[in-house]
């Protein structure tokens, strides 16, 4: 497959992308997570036809590429929505930024899900994790910082649509894991095959 790569001079990412797609395919994985590399509407991962798109918190970054407001980096992250699929939103975007993705879900035909940030009671953000009530059930994450427990609602919202035949989060727990994988230059692809019944 070189003859086909070497005349299009893909970057390192794009090449990895590629890489990883074809692993996928030769593996065949029920499930991949796939992290854009940059935003998202013209990033090489864009290509996919995913089930769900997640959007996490959004700050100015990369705005040599994606543009010098909220709005516009929010317009291109947003990029990943497609018709047909699902969204979950980080529940404390820039309001600039919340309304651009919102606006690109109406635009595609994607309802949202956002967590309720009223149904949020935060008990204790200490060196050792956080603890907090959602909708009436205790969590504990072992990761410091508020945006750590917005980050779990969001995971909270993916594990509630991902939940028809694949089981993301222990819900029974109420323990939410946390995992690190590996990251090839600070992105990360997953694959994960459902397991054998």
């Amino acid at each position: 497959e070189r003859d086909f790569f070497e005349p299009l001079h893909p970057s390192f990412f794009e090449l990895t992308t590629a890489l990883a797609f074809k692993y996928f395919e030769e593996a065949k994985v029920d499930i991949a997570v796939i992290e854009t590399g940059l935003g998202g509407r013209l990033d090489c991962t864009n290509i996919i036809k995913p089930i769900l798109s997640i959007i996490t918190n959004i700050s100015f970054d990369h705005v040599q590429f994606l543009g010098n407001t909220l709005t516009a980096i929010a317009w291109e992250k947003a990029g990943i929505i497609k018709p047909g699929s699902h969204a979950a939103l980080y529940c404390d975007l820039p309001e600039e930024a919340r309304a651009a993705v919102l606006a690109h879900c109406a635009k595609v035909g994607v309802e949202p899900n956002i967590p309720d940030l009223s149904a949020l009671e935060i008990k204790a953000v200490t060196g050792t994790g956080s603890d907090f009530i959602y909708k009436g059930r205790s969590y504990h994450v072992p990761l410091i910082g508020r945006h750590q427990i917005y980050n779990t609602l969001t995971v909270l919202v993916v594990s509630l649509i991902m939940i028809v035949g694949v089981v993301l989060v222990d819900m029974g727990e109420r323990r939410i894991p946390v995992q690190y994988a590996k990251r090839m230059q600070g992105r990360s692809l997953y694959g994960a095959k459902r397991p054998k019944k």
